[in-house]
Formats: structure tokens, sequence, C-alpha cells
């Protein structure tokens, strides 16, 4: 009986869950047999085959009993769930079978990684004062175990359901150009980052005939929404608000485009919806948060839930604010390779 050589074996070193694995086996075309034996592990499926002429299956057993060329065969399988550990392995048995008797048998291990993400040290709690800085009062430590890039989505609910969108550029302009009406000192960092400030100056132009227009926002008192619009409709301060307007515009832009460029776990994560955020009308008594996730290929992970109460320690009437969600990243980063093994 001749002995098989061998000259090209492959098997995906690693894959996602639900991801095609391809394999494929060369041999000498020497090497005599009667039938392949392909036994696949209950939680995977055949997707493909190469250089198969023609075959049967019985449960996870596949047979091929002729090929299109002698010498070598391949093919596509995955697995066919997603595992809640972040590393699998599934072991692939291929058989050369002569006259009922196996005379040669490949071991393929399939190596599955998911990504995981969990909350280090949930926040519980936040408290709100009339000093609170709410651009640094809500922190998330999440931590993403494994590789590979995944695509973040939040979802946030302070009362009725859960909101997936920011809110428009225009109200948090208005938002701020009332704050700083009525509390003087709009004031953004400089980060270095220049908007052409033509393009500035006729989106201006457009927002405050938008100001003028449209309906302002019911969490500020009534006393103060009659004095702004008598305020805005005074032509005196119209190069006072062009400024309020500009810089806040300026400053929103800017804000916007460093969220592009900061380094969550740089090429890992992506939040297609942009940092997530609370905007608080009134004082509310709980804020619920849903993070959920999915991989390079689409596979939606298990959400991830986070309750924060709030403690209420202001002393005067609650106007609208945005609080940003601050994310910081643990990244634990599998190396692949030292879980390699082929039988």
């Amino acid at each position: 009986m001749s002995e098989i050589n061998v000259l090209s074996e492959y098997i995906a070193p690693w894959a996602l869950p639900k991801e095609d694995i391809p394999i494929h086996l060369v041999w000498e075309s020497a090497f005599n047999f009667d039938t392949i034996q392909i036994d696949l592990p209950e939680d995977m499926i055949l997707k493909e085959f190469f250089n198969v002429n023609s075959c049967d299956t019985k449960g996870q057993t596949i047979n091929i009993q002729s090929l299109k060329s002698g010498n070598y065969f391949g093919f596509v399988t995955s697995t066919k769930n997603i595992f809640e550990e972040y590393h699998v392995t599934r072991d692939i048995h291929v058989k050369f079978i002569k006259k009922d008797e196996v005379i040669f048998t490949k071991i393929f291990r399939a190596n599955i990684f998911r990504p995981y993400v969990t909350v280090q040290t949930p926040p519980t709690e936040i408290t709100i004062t009339d000093t609170s800085r709410f651009n640094d009062l809500l922190h998330i430590n999440l931590k993403l175990t494994g590789f590979g890039k995944i695509t973040l989505h939040s979802e946030v609910i302070t009362g009725g359901e859960f909101q997936t969108k920011n809110a428009p550029l225009f109200q948090e302009i208005l938002i701020n150009v009332l704050t700083t009406f009525h509390d003087g000192g709009l004031e953004f960092e400089d980060k270095g980052i220049k908007i052409n400030p033509e393009y500035i100056e006729s989106q201006t132009e457009k927002y405050i005939e938008k100001i003028k227009m449209d309906g302002l926002p019911s969490a500020f008192e009534e006393a103060l929404i009659t004095e702004f619009r008598d305020w805005v409709g005074d032509e005196s301060n119209r190069s006072e608000l062009m400024n309020i307007v500009s810089k806040s515009l300026e400053g929103l832009l800017v804000q916007s485009i460093l969220f592009h460029l900061e380094r969550y776990p740089e090429t890992n994560v992506s939040m297609p919806k942009g940092r997530p955020s609370i905007t608080m009308e009134k004082v509310t008594e709980q804020i619920r948060m849903k993070f959920r996730y999915e991989d390079a290929i689409g596979n939606e992970y298990e959400q991830i839930p986070i309750n924060i109460t709030v403690i209420n320690k202001t002393t005067k009437p609650l106007r609208e604010h945005k609080i940003p969600v601050n994310i910081i990243w643990e990244i634990e980063r599998l190396d692949p390779w030292r879980y390699m093994s082929n039988g």
C-alpha cells in the first residue's frame, strides 16, 4: 500500500463566528484511495466544494466518491452560531478510505474568535449640582477583548423609548446661544483646527434666520425666552449674535472633527453615530443605556445594559443640557498565533 505524500495543506488560521473557513489538501497523485470522508462538528456547515465531482451527505458526514482531477480537493465550511466564549476550536476530520479501511486521516483545527466587550466597573450614579461640569460628568470604561474591528451602537433612555440619534446641530447651537445669552462666556478650547471662515459666515446667516423663525426649547424659562426673542429682533445686537452663533458653530464642528480623529482603539472600534450623549430637559431619576456591537461581517452580539441613578443636588431649575458619554477603552489584543494547532 502506497503512503500519501502531502504537498500542501491549508485551513484559514482563524475566523469569526459564521465566517467562511477555506480548507484544502494537495498530495502526490500516486496515492490510491476509494473515497474521502469529511466529518464536520455538529455546529458547522459545509458551504462549497472545490474539485469535487460527486459526493453524498448524511448528517455531518460527507463522502466524496470522485474528484475532477486526482490529487487535490478543497471545501469551505463555517460555524452556524455565535459563541459565548471569545475563542473556541472545532476539529474537522478528513479520512481517506480504501476497501472500507481508513488509510490516512488529517485533522484540520478551526480556531474561531469573537470580539468581547465588557464594562469595567460600571458607573452606578451621577450627581448633578449647580456647578457640575456636564462634559466631564459621565465616564464609562469598556474593555474589548480579541482582535479585528467592531462597530459599536449606543442607545439611551431617560424616559419613554430608547433614542439612538444625537440632537441636530441646530439644536445644539440654539442651546449654546440661549445659555450664553443668559450666563455669558461661551468658550471652546483652541484645538488648532480652523474651519473655512466663508463657510462659517454663510451658515451663521442661515442659523440666525432659523433662530428667529423656529420654536425655542421649552426647557428654558418663558421669561428668558421672551427676553431672548426681543434681543434677537433688535438689529443693534446683530453683530453680537453673529459672533455667538459663529463661535458656537465653529466649536461644535471642530468637536465633531476631533471625534472622528480620536483614538478610540484606532482601527478596532467605529461608532457610526458618533460619541453618544444624553440630552436632559429635566432631572430624571434614572438613565438607562445599552450598547450593542457587531463584528466585521455583521454578527451582532449581546447587548450591554448600564443603569445609572441620577442624584439631583441643584438649587435651581435645570435648563436643557447635553451630557456627553465619555468612553474610555481598554484593549486586550489576543495573539491568534499562540492558539494555532493542527492535528
